[in-house]
């Protein structure tokens, strides 16, 4: 092939593409028959797509539909929230960023679970507990933070504020070890 490209870029659009195409347009000029439906010819280099996103939340989006079923979700949140071992940061290793995030995530759920259910409880006293399971939890999330948002080469899974990217890393990888927390300091999960 030789020269400068002329024309226009031919793609084929598969069925869940046509659905969201808003520029250019599909064409069924010629249809290929695939294992994924019927392709038709699109032209054009840039393809426009019009999705229509959900609004994202930390809040359930719907009431739970029973209170039978919302006091099952609080008791089972309750045993949980108290007796959280914990995958990493109380469990396996405490200086580790890469399993430690994990488990302050799944604190932090439970916080906002509990108070959800307590904002839609019936009961005084289960409205109570609640409330006080997810004031516990947020403790117990501020103690796992802590020590953590404090660059100290004593702390392995505290972060650093990496000025070439602009993003939080593990302290340790900011000393020059990419290797330690998985690929972290690349902003890479497993390398």
């Amino acid at each position: 092939m030789s020269g400068a490209a002329s024309g226009q870029l031919m793609m084929l659009s598969m069925p869940h593409h046509r659905a969201l195409l808003q520029l250019p347009a599909a064409s069924p000029v010629f249809k290929v028959d695939d294992l994924r439906g019927e392709l038709w010819p699109v032209l054009g280099s840039d393809w426009y797509l019009a999705y229509n996103l959900p609004e994202l939340s930390f809040d359930m989006p719907y009431a739970v539909p029973t209170a039978a079923r919302r006091d099952a979700v609080a008791e089972q949140l309750l045993r949980d929230a108290t007796q959280w071992q914990g995958i990493a940061v109380e469990k396996c290793n405490p200086n580790s960023i890469y399993f430690g995030g994990g488990d302050m995530a799944a604190v932090g759920r439970m916080a906002l679970i509990a108070d959800q259910l307590a904002a839609q409880t019936g009961s005084s006293q289960q409205q109570a507990d609640l409330v006080a399971t997810a004031a516990n939890l947020r403790d117990k999330l501020r103690s796992y933070l802590r020590p953590r948002i404090r660059s100290n080469a004593a702390v392995l899974a505290s972060v650093a504020y990496d000025t070439t990217w602009g993003g939080l890393i593990p302290y340790v990888d900011a000393l020059g070890d990419t290797e330690t927390q998985f690929g972290n300091r690349a902003y890479n999960d497993h390398q």
